[in-house]
């Protein structure tokens, strides 16, 4: 079809684009497109989130190598009937705003149940390691034998700010008459923020 001809694109000598004469947007946002037959337009970013990984530091299990759920090592915790657990340490970046996403990956031996809790300390640089507290009351999971366990501890993060020194406490309670699975393989803890 016809139309009259109108500036659809600006570009200046400061390398400025602007988007049917002079709207440059404004700083952060993105050219989208508004696909088939409609217009171009200036917008927001998304917020993409990051993330930061550790492996267990102490324990009391034993560390194997490489781990099935990727080449670093993981803790093998206990049996059913034992009580055991690990530690991992990050360093929160200084960019970090919100928790996104906080699991610990773990790997049974076994199909059944497993009693599991998390507790958390954390504080920043200068405060004591223990400033702040958190923890997750055990709870039983599922498991599936030699399949990859994303648990949640978000919860167990309540007060984390950036540039925080974060220890991760895992245990498994063997003990339980309810934790019927094997060895499990403590593999990871991955946090993903914003």
């Amino acid at each position: 079809h016809s139309e009259a001809a109108a500036e659809r694109f600006r570009f200046t000598s400061q390398n400025e684009i602007g988007v049917a004469g002079a709207n440059y947007g404004t700083d952060g946002q993105v050219l989208t497109s508004g696909g088939a037959g409609a217009a171009v337009a200036w917008e927001d970013a998304g917020s993409s989130s990051r993330q930061v990984q550790g492996t267990p530091s102490t324990g009391s299990g034993t560390f194997v190598f490489p781990c099935s759920s990727g080449n670093h090592p993981a803790m093998e915790i206990g049996s059913a009937s034992a009580l055991g657990g690990g530690k991992i340490e990050l360093a929160i970046p200084s960019d970090f705003s919100t928790v996104a996403k906080a699991v610990i990956l773990v790997i049974p031996s076994q199909t059944g149940n497993l009693r599991l809790r998390v507790a958390t300390s954390f504080g920043a640089n200068g405060e004591a390691k223990d400033t702040n507290t958190d923890s997750i009351a055990e709870a039983t999971i599922s498991a599936v034998a030699h399949r990859l366990i994303e648990y949640d501890f978000a919860a167990a993060l309540t007060g984390l700010a950036a540039s925080d020194h974060l220890a991760i406490h895992f245990e498994r309670d063997g003990t339980e008459a309810a934790d019927t699975v094997g060895t499990l393989r403590f593999a990871s803890a991955l946090l993903e923020y914003t």
